[in-house]
C-alpha cells in the first residue's frame, strides 16, 4: 500500500570511495563497516528512519528537520573523530515522498540526492526547503550557494550550505564552476536553434520594415563647454547653461549617448586633438563645441560637429535668437545635429521638443546662475538656493527653476548634517515642477530619490526613476542612484548595469567609478572592486576611490593596510575619524582605540545627535556586539538616508536573526535580507 507524506530525507555518501576500492580494497571494505556503524547509531539516536544502505551511501528520514541537521552534524563530527581515510558528503531536503513496502520515491528523494552529490567532501548543503524552516534559528549558521543546476531537476535549485564548528569553509567557487559549465552547455546545446529563430526574425523583420528609409543607429557625443564671446568675461554661467541646455535637449533622444558636462568641462580652453577627447570619453563617436554671444536680449552661437577619428569640422551652423526662445533655439539645434549624424529619432522623443517654451529673460538668467552654482562646490548650493528662488520669485510658473531647486535641496539631503525639512523642500519642488511640466527628467529623478531615501515607498521611487530615463537616457546621477535602489533589492546584475551606465555618461565624476568598485566588493569580486577603486584614484579628487580601496583591502584580511591608508585619509583631508577608523578598529580587534573615538562622537562631535552620528554610533556599536544601543540608533529620527541599506550590509547572522531588525525590516516596507542575485557570468 502506497502512502504520500512530507519528510527530510538525508542523502550521505563517501568521497572518493572507488579510488579508495582500486587502490586498497581491505581498507575500504572496513571502512565500509565503520560506516555503517556510524550511520544506523546516529540516525537511531535522532529518532530518523534508516531506508537503505547503498554500497558506500545511505539514505534516511527524519519527521523533524532539526533532528536530520543534527544527525548529519553527529555523522560529520564522528566521521572525523574516528579517522575515516576519506570524507562523507551530505545532502538534506524536505519534500514529497511516496512510501511502498518500506522503501521511498518521488521528486523529494531525487532532490536530496542531487544535493548531496554537490556537497563539499566534508560538509552538508540543504535545500530552501530547509532553509525556510530553519531561517529564525541563531544556532543554526548557512550560506546561500547559488541555484544550481542539478541532474534531472527541471529548474535550478537554491542551495545552502551548513556552516559551523566541524564542517568545513563552503566552496562557493566550486559551485560557481558547476554553475557556469551549465549554462555554457545550455548555450551550445541551443546554439544552433538560436540562431535559426534570428535568422527567422530577421528575415520577417526585413519583410515588415524594407520600404521604411530609416536606419536605427546607436551612437555616442560629447558636447564641449561652449566659449565665451560676450563683451563681459564674467559670462561663464551663460556659455555653462547653454552647454547644459543643448545636452538636455540632445539627451531626450534614446538612440544617442551624451556625455555630461561635469566630464568635458575639462578640455575647455586646451588645445588638443579631438581624436584624444574622443579617447578619453569612451570613444565617442562625434564632438560638438561652440561659442556664445550674449548682446541685450538676444543670443548668437555657432555650432560645430567634429568627427574626432579625422580630428576634422564635417558640419558648422551659426544661429542667432531672441534671448526669450533660447529653448527653442536648442531644441533646434540638437535636432539639426541629429540629422546631421543619421540617428533615426522615434516619435516619443520628437514630442518632447514640441512643447518648448519661450522663458522669462530675467527669471531664466537667474536660472542660469542657480545652475552654474550648484555645478560647483557644495557651499555654492546654498548660493543656488537662493538663485532658485529669485527665479521662482520673478516668474512663479518656472518649471525649469523648481526642477532646479530640487535638484539643490536633495543636494543638501546627501551631506553629513542636512537640515530637517530637506526632504519636504526637494519633494514640494519637484512635484511643482512636474505639475507645470511633466517632462523635466530631473524633477522625477529628485522625486524618486526622495521616496527612495525618505519616505521608503519603494515601488514609487522605481516608477519615478523609470520616468526619469524615459525623458532622458543620458541623465547619469539618475541611473546613479537607480543603481543603489536595486542594491538594495540584491538585484546586482542590474545594479551594475545601471551604475556603469553613469559612468559612461559621467567617466570623471569619481563616485560613478568608486561606488561600483563598492558593488563589486560587496560580491566579494575584488579584483574588479580593487580596478575601479584605482580608476577614481586617477582623477583629481581621489579621496572615495582611496576610501573604498581600504575597505575592500579590510574585507579582504589586509586589515593593517586598510586601517594605514583610513588614517592616511583622515590627515590629507582633515576630516573627523568617526565614520572611517572607529568601526574598523573595533572588527580588527583594536577595541579600546574603536571605544575612544565612539567616546569622542558622542561627547565632542555629535552631541546634539543628527542621523549621520546616530548610523555612525549605530555601526560601531553593532561591531562591538552591543546590539541594544545599536538597534536605539538606528531607530534615530531624522534618519540618515543610508539606514536602509543595513539590509544589504555584511551583518553577523546573529544580528540579522535579532527580532528588532525584522521589526526594522518592516517599519521600512523591506523585505528580510535575502541572497544577492548575481550572475558573474553576466557582467561583461
Amino acid at each position: 500500500m502506497q502512502e504520500r507524506r512530507h519528510t527530510a530525507i538525508m542523502f550521505t555518501d563517501l568521497v572518493g570511495y572507488t579510488a579508495l576500492m582500486e587502490k586498497n580494497e581491505s581498507v575500504a571494505l572496513e571502512l565500509i563497516k565503520k560506516n555503517r556503524d556510524l550511520h544506523q547509531a546516529a540516525i537511531q539516536k535522532h529518532k530518523g528512519q534508516l531506508i537503505k544502505e547503498m554500497g558506500d551511501g545511505f539514505m534516511a528520514t527524519f519527521d523533524n528537520t532539526l533532528d536530520a541537521l543534527s544527525c548529519g552534524r553527529e555523522i560529520q563530527n564522528e566521521a572525523k573523530a574516528r579517522e575515516f581515510d576519506i570524507p562523507v558528503r551530505i545532502g538534506i531536503h524536505y519534500g514529497d515522498i511516496t512510501i511502498d513496502n518500506e522503501d521511498i520515491f518521488g521528486h523529494g528523494v531525487n532532490m536530496a540526492s542531487r544535493i548531496q552529490a554537490i556537497a563539499d567532501p566534508g560538509g552538508i548543503y540543504i535545500s530552501e526547503s530547509i532553509h525556510e524552516l530553519i531561517r529564525d534559528r541563531e544556532d543554526l549558521e548557512t550560506q546561500y550557494m547559488g541555484a544550481v543546476p542539478l541532474k534531472n531537476i527541471k529548474d535550478p535549485v537554491r542551495t545552502y550550505a551548513l556552516k559551523g564548528e566541524g564542517l568545513p569553509p563552503p566552496e562557493k567557487k566550486r559551485i560557481e564552476a558547476i554553475i557556469r559549465r551549465s549554462i555554457y552547455l545550455k548555450y551550445y546545446r541551443n546554439a544552433a536553434i538560436a540562431a535559426l529563430l534570428i535568422l527567422v526574425v530577421a528575415f520577417i523583420w526585413f519583410i515588415r520594415t524594407y520600404d521604411i528609409e530609416r536606419e536605427v543607429i546607436t551612437k555616442s557625443l560629447a558636447v564641449l563647454p561652449f566659449e565665451n564671446l560676450s563683451e563681459d568675461p564674467e559670462l561663464e554661467y551663460v556659455s555653462s547653461g547653454m552647454t547644459d541646455e543643448l545636452i538636455r535637449e540632445l539627451s531626450k533622444v534614446s538612440a544617442l549617448t551624451v556625455i555630461n558636462q561635469r566630464s568635458t568641462r575639462q578640455y575647455a580652453g586646451i588645445a588638443i586633438p579631438f581624436s584624444q577627447i574622443s579617447q578619453e570619453l569612451n570613444d565617442v563617436n562625434y564632438i560638438v563645441d561652440g561659442t556664445v554671444i550674449l548682446k541685450n536680449d538676444s543670443i548668437e552661437t555657432e555650432i560645430r560637429l567634429i568627427d574626432p577619428a579625422e580630428d576634422q569640422v564635417i558640419w558648422s551652423q551659426e544661429y542667432q535668437q531672441d534671448v526669450s526662445t533660447t529653448r527653442q533655439l536648442w531644441a533646434q539645434v540638437a535636432q539639426d545635429i541629429i540629422r546631421i549624424m543619421g540617428i533615426f529619432v522615434p516619435e516619443e522623443n520628437t514630442a518632447l521638443w514640441t512643447g518648448v517654451r519661450p522663458v522669462n529673460p530675467e527669471s531664466y538668467e537667474l536660472y542660469l546662475k542657480g545652475m552654474h552654482s550648484i555645478s560647483k562646490t557644495p557651499p555654492d548650493i546654498e548660493k543656488g538656493v537662493y538663485y532658485f528662488n529669485e527665479a521662482i520669485d520673478r516668474n512663479p510658473a518656472d518649471a525649469y527653476a523648481y526642477a532646479g531647486l530640487a535638484v539643490a535641496y536633495i543636494a543638501y539631503g546627501h551631506s553629513p548634517t542636512p537640515t530637517k525639512d530637506v526632504r519636504q523642500k526637494a519633494k514640494a519642488a519637484a512635484l511643482r515642477a512636474i505639475q507645470l511640466d511633466s517632462t523635466l527628467a530631473e524633477a522625477w529623478s529628485v522625486l524618486g530619490m526622495v521616496k527612495a531615501y525618505y519616505e521608503w515607498d519603494w515601488e514609487g521611487a522605481e516608477q519615478a526613476y523609470h520616468r526619469a530615463n524615459a525623458l532622458n537616457p543620458s541623465l547619469p546621477w539618475n541611473h546613479y542612484h537607480y543603481s543603489w535602489y536595486l542594491v538594495l533589492f540584491g538585484r546586482m546584475n542590474e545594479a551594475i548595469y545601471e551604475h556603469k551606465r553613469a559612468k559612461e555618461l559621467d567617466p570623471f565624476t569619481p563616485p560613478f567609478t568608486a561606488w561600483l568598485g563598492y558593488i563589486y566588493m560587496m560580491l566579494g569580486e575584488y579584483d574588479k572592486a580593487i580596478r575601479e577603486c584605482k580608476l577614481a584614484m586617477e582623477m583629481k579628487n581621489k579621496f572615495e576611490g582611496t576610501m573604498i580601496l581600504a575597505g575592500t583591502y579590510f574585507q579582504m584580511g589586509r586589515e593593517e593596510e586598510a586601517i594605514e591608508i583610513y588614517e592616511q585619509l583622515v590627515n590629507d583631508y582633515s576630516l573627523p575619524r568617526y565614520n572611517l577608523l572607529g568601526t574598523a578598529y573595533i572588527e580588527s580587534g583594536n577595541i579600546e582605540e574603536g571605544k575612544e573615538i565612539l567616546y569622542e562622537l558622542e561627547t565632542k562631535y555629535d552631541t546634539i545627535p543628527s542621523g549621520w552620528g546616530a548610523l555612525i554610533r549605530a555601526q560601531m556599536y553593532t561591531a562591538l556586539g552591543d546590539y541594544d544601543n545599536a538597534f536605539k540608533w538606528l531607530e534615530f529620527e531624522p534618519h540618515h538616508h543610508f539606514v536602509p541599506w543595513i539590509r544589504v550590509g555584511d551583518n553577523d547572522s546573529s544580528f540579522i536573526k535579532d527580532p528588532r531588525f525584522k521589526a526594522m525590516m518592516r517599519r521600512m516596507n523591506l523585505p528580510d535580507p535575502a541572497p544577492f542575485q548575481y550572475d558573474h557570468d553576466l557582467d561583461l
